[in-house]
């Protein structure tokens, strides 16, 4: 058995434009016995979106809270809290907290299969924490 709550999960804080905070709380990095997949959270503030990107894995997000938009490829959907959202691999797709009025972050649940594009966060966590290994 392998837990890790939110104080423990490596974590970066990317800046404007894509002001968010992504943490890791399973991977194969971490955790060499898990092999299938990542688990981890995008806190995405008011105001602000991730970048779109792509990668080869599919993704799926589960909206924990806040309100927002989730572009995948050419659609755009709103999510609520306890809604979740499926992403094919290779297909663009971005977080955005752009509901008009909206003061919540924007808070989802990201599960990556298989893992990978999760080492980036767990490396720029290692180099700015070293002592966090």
């Amino acid at each position: 058995m392998i837990i890790r709550g939110i104080e423990d999960a490596p974590y970066v804080l990317d800046k404007y434009p894509h002001e968010r905070v992504r943490r890791v709380f399973l991977s194969p990095e971490l955790d060499p016995e898990i092999t299938d997949f990542a688990c981890g959270m995008s806190e995405v503030p008011p105001g602000s979106q991730s970048d779109l990107h792509v990668h080869e894995g599919s993704e799926m997000w589960f909206c924990i809270s806040g309100r927002g938009h989730i572009i995948i490829g050419d659609e755009v959907e709103e999510l609520r809290p306890n809604m979740a959202v499926w992403s094919p691999g290779n297909c663009k797709h971005q977080l955005k907290n752009d509901i008009p009025g909206e003061k919540e972050k924007f808070v989802l649940l990201f599960f990556l299969l298989p893992p990978g594009k999760e080492k980036e966060i767990v490396k720029e966590w290692r180099q700015n924490n070293p002592k966090g290994r």
